[in-house]
């Protein structure tokens, strides 16, 4: 993939956030998050929440997005997520609660559980299926149940 998309390491930053905000390759867009990271944080973070917030994408773009943004400033992430108009797909949570397991940061994430517990609950029992061992590892870490 990085010869297919290698000249987004030469281009100007405008230009990567141009790329970034007409968003019209998902591939693309997430070789340009990546270069801009490196370069400016303060930038790639506004842009990615910005796409998580507004939707963009389908979930594997979105958990993308994430990934590349939430070691910026995790609770800004999620605050955008939660300002959302849209829930949260179940690959998506799915990710996050891992995440979330893996870094076990349970005073930084507390004021959040409920709101994974709530996207959570959204989901259908198929959903719900997709991600048993990222809901597992979760509630085994924060000491919580679903309803």
């Amino acid at each position: 993939m990085e010869d297919k998309y290698g000249y987004i390491r030469d281009i100007s930053t405008e230009e990567l956030i141009n790329i970034i905000e007409k968003n019209f390759d998902m591939d693309v867009t997430i070789e340009a998050m990546i270069e801009l990271s490196d370069r400016d944080e303060k930038k790639t973070l506004e842009l990615g929440m910005k796409l998580l917030k507004n939707n963009e994408g389908d979930t594997y773009f979105q958990a993308m997005i994430f990934d590349i943004i939430y070691n910026f400033d995790y609770c800004k992430v999620i605050e955008c997520l939660i300002g959302r108009n849209n829930n949260i797909e179940a690959y998506l949570i799915g990710h996050i609660m891992e995440i979330m397991a893996i870094r076990g940061e349970k005073d930084l994430y507390s004021g959040y559980i409920n709101f994974i517990i709530k996207q959570y609950c959204l989901l259908d029992a198929n959903e719900k299926n997709k991600i048993t061992e990222q809901y597992n590892n979760f509630v085994d870490e924060f000491k919580v149940s679903f309803k």
